[in-house]
């Protein structure tokens, strides 16, 4: 964690204005380690009282109305005694955001413990992640209000992916292509080209697949979609909280399941079925669903590596931490090695 700038100060403490009780100048404000999402947080600890949590949202996502939906799910899961996600607190207006310097602002409890997984992996680890996410599944499952879609439909993280995966085969990969030569990266260039490479020759049959899973209808509910190994925190081998839910919306739990899944068990099909087993010790899932576990995997792992190419060398954006950019796309090469033979997941 970095101390906070004293010129940013007054901004907080304006946003902090808007909920009862906590705008104390003798608080102690520490920025944590900013992430990939562009979102910044703070963890406000104030003498006597458990610490909080200031999220300033980035301009760009989400919507007043995705935050809202995302606010209302958390505050159900919470209702429901889950423990280990965030609870929004109220403003003193009675909503649970405040709007200022062109972003949404929130304040949650602090979630104690360390998204350490990648320094301390663990079969037990692993089980209790799967176990904490099917418990959060479960309540989420019972969340309704006038903004919920069909309980029954087709996974729109699926639909998603197929529209993504045309943008690429009919032209975006050429552009990536060339931006790649243009700027040839020392160290980079030839790995990029390996993943275009494995694109191209599996392309074909990602099409096939989410064609097919673009068929199937399955129940829909609040998902996450963006769990994993970063996300989870850990005292020990227990779960003590789940973070970032910015991306959540309805659609088929396989999309959670697969993205947790691949980051804490990679290509190692053991761990793909122990971790599946433990979920399914607190939630049954249907051949149908499998099946999406396996699409939503390959494809994040396809689709997920030329994204990130396209946004480097083609977008040419900026990160805080081009450190992790670059283990996010090494651990996706390396995934894109065992795309030949994918864990089976259906008995």
């Amino acid at each position: 964690m970095a101390e906070l700038p004293p010129t940013d100060r007054w901004l907080i403490g304006e946003v902090l204005g808007h909920y009862s009780g906590l705008h104390d100048r003798d608080s102690t404000i520490t920025l944590v380690k900013p992430g990939l999402s562009g979102a910044r947080v703070w963890r406000i600890d104030r003498e006597g009282v458990k610490p909080i949590c200031l999220r300033r949202w980035p301009a760009e996502h989400p919507s007043a109305e995705r935050l809202t939906y995302i606010h209302a799910v958390l505050s159900h899961l919470a209702a429901g005694e889950i423990s280990f996600t965030p609870r929004p607190l109220p403003t003193s207006q009675g909503t649970t955001f405040v709007r200022r310097d062109s972003a949404f602002w929130e304040v949650t409890n602090w979630l104690p413990g360390n998204a350490d997984f990648r320094a301390k992996p663990s079969p037990e680890r692993l089980a209790a992640a799967m176990r904490a996410l099917a418990e959060l599944h479960i309540r989420a499952v019972t969340f309704a209000d006038a903004t919920s879609r069909a309980a029954i439909g087709v996974s729109p993280g699926i639909v998603e992916r197929a529209v993504l995966l045309q943008k690429f085969v009919s032209g975006r990969i050429g552009g990536v292509e060339r931006a790649i030569s243009a700027i040839d990266w020392p160290g980079w260039a030839e790995r990029a080209r390996e993943i275009l490479k494995c694109f191209r020759l599996h392309a074909n049959q990602l099409e096939r697949d989410l064609g097919a899973a673009g068929q199937s209808s399955v129940p829909l509910q609040p998902c996450i979609r963006d769990i994993h190994d970063e996300h989870m925190l850990f005292d020990g081998d227990v779960v003590s909280g789940i973070i970032d839910f910015g991306a959540m919306r309805h659609d088929n739990v396989a999309t959670d399941v697969a993205r947790l899944l691949g980051s804490m068990a990679g290509n190692d099909g053991e761990l793909w079925r122990a971790g599946l087993a433990e979920y399914q010790r607190i939630r049954r899932m249907s051949e149908a669903e499998l099946r999406l576990v396996e699409v939503f995997d390959r494809s994040a792992t396809l689709l997920g590596s030329v994204q990130w190419l396209d946004w480097i060398y083609l977008q040419q954006r900026q990160f805080d931490d081009w450190e992790q950019v670059f283990y996010r796309i090494d651990r996706l090469h390396y995934r894109l090695k065992a795309l030949k033979e994918p864990p089976s997941l259906i008995p």
